[in-house]
């Protein structure tokens, strides 16, 4: 099922404030700041079904720290699915492989039955609230 329902305002919310903190220039962010913000734009990709361009070469490492923050943020059957086409990337020697186990990814993702928005919505909360999530 297709569930993406786009931006919640909370998690909108504070994306505005962390884009309002990039724009300032010479920030530090937080690791819970830069974790919401990688969840919203990972999550936007695959609703865009552009999770492939997102990725781009270095996907092994990306998925591995996306699977890390979708396990903390609640999403754990996101995370499996990342962990699984991490197993997939690695034993693909052909780029037409790789490509496949990224599609296959966008599709699980995408048909997933995790209240996804809402758990990064609830994690954008927590961090606009100043608490801690799953050890951010």
């Amino acid at each position: 099922m297709d569930r993406w329902q786009g931006s919640l305002p909370l998690a909108s919310a504070s994306l505005i404030s962390i884009v309002e903190k990039a724009a300032k220039g010479g920030v530090q962010f937080s690791l819970a700041e830069r974790a919401l913000f990688l969840a919203c734009e990972f999550w936007s990709a695959i609703s865009a079904r552009r999770v492939i361009e997102h990725l781009g070469a270095g996907s092994i490492d990306a998925l591995r720290y996306m699977s890390i923050i979708y396990s903390a943020i609640g999403a754990h059957g996101a995370a499996r699915a990342m962990v699984d086409a991490i197993g997939e990337l690695e034993g693909a020697s052909h780029p037409q492989s790789q490509h496949k186990s990224l599609a296959s990814l966008q599709v699980s993702l995408l048909k997933t039955q995790e209240p996804v928005d809402e758990l990064i919505a609830r994690f954008a909360e927590n961090l606009r609230l100043g608490s801690s999530v799953g050890g951010f």
